[in-house]
């Protein structure tokens, strides 16, 4: 048995260095393409926060135009915040981040009357509205489930917060930052490594599962002569039988539901004046 267990452990500790060095050799191949990859070049003078709510601390706005900076450039695409304080509606709120915000600042040489690549969330603390909009390769890339996951997940930082809750309203885009780049970010290295400490902890329950198993297998093995020692007048078998009195069965067809549905108001693709674009909004 104790034979058994140490086999065990010397093949899950070779099994975990294994994957290690294959993880270790493959950062080392895929880091240095991300520099050559980048499309957006954080040195350019572009800005990717637009606090005009001031809704942000200075410290927070500087951390959040280094964050949406970053991933960015490792995306390979704009990836924008906005705050606002000017009362819109979904519709409106949506629109302006197309054509105010993507069209209008990153549109850059593009004249086929496509929309620009980017993805931006904007927030109007007044009518507190929020939406997330997405242009050119972004609109390709991410469906409505993507967009409302992304826009979802930034809202829940904000629900029922003031114009003076200022660390929510950062951990918002800081959510929007996280969630687009995992849409977004197609570098090999980041792909593997997103789920690395699931994946760790998943690998280590299993481990232990399988080693009770064994160990369970090995004890059961040095214990099976033991029926023999069993007194047999101990034993009594006795006859049950389960009784139905009743065996049809009706089936009723469910009713459909043909209340209204649908997402939030002014979520799905839409036209505007840099062309097609994603979009999902809502309310906080």
């Amino acid at each position: 048995m104790k034979n058994s267990f140490k086999y065990f452990c010397r093949r899950a500790a070779a099994l975990a260095a294994v994957l290690l060095l294959t993880v270790l050799s493959v950062a080392g191949w895929t880091v240095p393409v991300l520099a050559d990859t980048a499309e957006v070049d954080s040195s350019s003078g572009t800005v990717y926060l637009y606090d005009e709510a001031d809704l942000l601390t200075d410290e927070e706005e500087q951390e959040l135009e280094s964050l949406l900076s970053g991933v960015s450039r490792r995306c390979g695409v704009p990836v924008i915040g906005v705050t606002l304080d000017q009362g819109m509606d979904e519709y409106a709120l949506r629109e302006f981040l197309a054509d105010d915000i993507l069209s209008a600042k990153f549109a850059g040489d593009a004249t086929d009357g496509s929309s620009p690549d980017g993805i931006v969330y904007g927030i109007d603390i007044r009518s507190r509205c929020d939406s997330v909009v997405s242009g050119g390769s972004v609109y390709e890339t991410l469906g409505q489930n993507e967009l409302d996951d992304i826009r979802e997940r930034a809202e829940n930082q904000i629900a029922g917060a003031q114009k003076s809750d200022h660390a929510a309203f950062a951990a918002a885009f800081e959510q929007f930052a996280d969630r687009s780049e995992y849409y977004l970010n197609k570098s090999v290295f980041y792909r593997l490594t997103r789920h690395l400490a699931a994946d760790l902890v998943i690998a280590a329950i299993i481990t232990v599962i399988v080693m009770v198993i064994l160990v369970s297998m090995q004890k059961s093995h040095m214990e099976a002569g033991a029926a023999s020692y069993a007194d047999r007048r101990s034993v009594q078998m006795r006859r049950s039988q389960d009784i139905y009195l009743r065996t049809t069965v009706i089936h009723r067809q469910a009713p459909k539901n043909t209340g209204g549905g649908g997402g939030p108001h002014g979520s799905g693709s839409f036209t505007g004046g840099g062309g097609n674009f994603g979009s999902s909004s809502g309310r906080f």
